[in-house]
């Protein structure tokens, strides 16, 4: 199989390094085409224990389209176009760039074959499935959230009508995101839900229990720093609870991992809810380290919305990662959520933007100690029953049989 994805590795997208391993464990090859090299330097482990580094050719896109653009823009100075002119031919530059990448694509493919392509999100998929389709190689097409919901909103609705006229299959995390690939037109026998999971095992359960007196209740929230994650109300949310608890809510911690455009901003509105003393901000971490602040903390926050343009979530993983652990977690309505955190049974569900209910919430948890222990063995089952690696990738393997059986 060949994965073919944006950038690799990335810190934000460890899913797919699951989907890699998960295939390589049951014996199959697989190698990874990417546009470009990441802009974040640490890696997930398994990049290191499984050497994905050394299957990964990258395309250098950007490398190629600016060769392209400088020759063409070369060749317009010489004329002294008009601006119109130029911008047209700007654009004929940029289309130019990217005929350059696909015919790399198409080389590198004519001169490894390999049985089944599969893009990793929508945009991806557009870039590459004509190439695909000439050359006859079963396609399948991964949505995962911002290439569904935030991007035909930019781009029209009908954004990826050649894509869904080139594939074979396309899969979706949730039936929310099945119902929107419908509204842009994708026919629904294209359509198939496969989750994206953690391999339980490699999560230690841990019962939550009150903490002794004198140690702190750890509240944590794992997420790249943007308005999709919601960490805004959350930083509400227990500025609220401490108000409204006062010296019984002095141990209160909030951890914050993750780094992002927003980081400066949500520091800044800590300081204005006076939570310098109960709030932390440590920025991207390793996967091991999040694994020891889950493991340490005793509930976890994730009350992600629908940005103003439009993005939103698709199942984040962290909430399966922090499920495993056995933490009760706190998130919202909305997108795929509600099939990861079962509202009263493995954590509870607020509106989006409700920084109230997500506050009452809260309180409910920290009066009642007791639900912990029942909210983490729930959520740990629910995990292993349907959020599981090891079956996630058989299932995964399946769909490859199916488009491979059809004919493409």
């Amino acid at each position: 199989m060949t994965f073919v994805v944006h950038s690799f590795p990335s810190t934000s997208q460890t899913f797919i390094d699951r989907q890699i391993t998960g295939l390589l464990d049951l014996g199959h090859e697989v190698r990874i085409l990417a546009e470009r090299r990441p802009q974040d330097p640490v890696l997930h482990p398994a990049v290191r224990e499984y050497g994905l580094q050394e299957k990964v050719t990258y395309v250098h896109e950007e490398e190629l389209g600016r060769r392209a653009l400088g020759a063409v823009i070369g060749r317009l100075m010489l004329r002294k176009p008009s601006a119109l002119g130029l911008l047209r031919r700007d654009r004929a530059a940029r289309s130019g760039g990217r005929r350059v990448v696909c015919d790399r694509v198409k080389t590198l493919l004519d001169a490894s074959p390999t049985d089944v392509l599969h893009y990793h999100f929508g945009y991806v998929g557009l870039r590459y499935a004509e190439v695909g389709r000439e050359l006859g190689i079963p396609q399948i097409v991964s949505f995962y959230g911002w290439d569904c919901s935030g991007l035909p909103r930019q781009r029209g609705e009908d954004l990826y009508e050649p894509l869904f006229r080139g594939v074979d299959r396309v899969t979706v995390l949730s039936d929310n995101m099945k119902a929107r690939l419908m509204e842009l037109g994708c026919p629904p026998e294209l359509l198939r839900i496969h989750h994206l999971g953690v391999d339980p095992s490699e999560y230690a359960h841990r019962e939550r229990v009150h903490p002794a007196p004198g140690e702190p209740v750890r509240l944590l929230t794992v997420a790249r720093l943007v308005e999709k994650k919601g960490v805004e109300y959350c930083l509400q949310a227990v500025a609220q609870v401490l108000a409204s608890r006062g010296e019984a809510a002095r141990g209160l911690r909030y951890d914050v991992i993750g780094d992002g455009p927003l980081r400066g901003d949500l520091e800044a509105r800590a300081s204005e809810l006076g939570l310098d003393d109960s709030v932390r901000f440590h920025g991207s971490q390793d996967q091991e380290a999040v694994r020891r602040a889950m493991m340490s903390a005793h509930l976890f926050l994730l009350p992600s919305v629908t940005a103003e343009d439009g993005d939103q979530e698709g199942t984040p993983t962290v909430l399966v990662e922090a499920s495993s652990t056995g933490l009760p977690v706190l998130s919202t309505w909305h997108s795929g959520i509600p099939e990861i955190v079962l509202d009263g049974q493995t954590g509870f569900l607020v509106p989006e933007r409700d920084a109230d209910a997500l506050a009452e919430r809260l309180g409910h948890l920290l009066d009642h100690p007791e639900l912990w222990q029942t909210m983490g063995r729930d959520g740990r089952r629910h995990i292993e029953e349907s959020f599981a690696t090891p079956s996630l990738s058989r299932e995964l393997v399946q769909h490859y049989r199916d488009i491979m059986e059809s004919g493409g």
